[in-house]
């Protein structure tokens, strides 16, 4: 498809799927600089840019919600220059009934970003979450019934001193 905005300039968008059911969409712009990205069946997403940086990101079912939700395990952007950024991510639950998704006890996400690792871990009980990043700092969120944010607290490696931030 071509498009011909009022100034004249000539845009053309191609979409087309190869034999093993990959989605390519090839936009063109005015200036001829290309933009592609990709979707497979599998749930892997890539993206080529005009600047010659690229994104590949893999798609996974969530444990509760499976692919209605899903989660990026693995995201990775390189740039022109090499330099590339790595991202993993990875999530498990707890469930006081295996067939009920919303039975959720605990959840516990784990994000790894160029190698260093934060985790959240999250308490339906208590309602509280609880952040550990990769230089070892806790930081804790309470919430209420309707998931409102009531108390933040941040505790950091060489004081021991808590940070209460507190809703009235």
């Amino acid at each position: 498809m071509t498009v011909t905005s009022a100034e004249n300039r000539v845009s053309s968008y191609e979409t087309k799927q190869s034999a093993s059911g990959v989605f390519q969409f090839v936009d063109t712009d005015a200036a001829g600089l290309k933009k592609n990205a990709s979707f497979a069946s599998d749930g892997t997403q890539g993206a080529t840019f005009v600047d010659g940086s690229t994104l590949t990101v893999a798609q996974g079912p969530d444990p509760r919600w499976l692919m209605q939700s899903p989660v990026a395990p693995t995201t990775s952007t390189k740039m022109p220059s090499g330099l590339t950024n790595t991202s993993a991510q990875a999530r498990s639950v707890s469930l006081s009934d295996p067939a009920n998704p919303f039975s959720l006890t605990s959840q516990t996400d784990t994000f790894t970003l160029n190698g260093k690792t934060s985790t959240t871990v999250y308490a339906a009980g208590t309602k509280q979450y609880t952040t550990t990043s990769p230089s070892g700092r806790v930081s804790t969120m309470q919430t209420d019934a309707q998931g409102r944010v009531t108390r933040t607290e941040e505790y950091s490696t060489r004081e021991f001193r808590p940070v209460f931030l507190e809703k009235p």
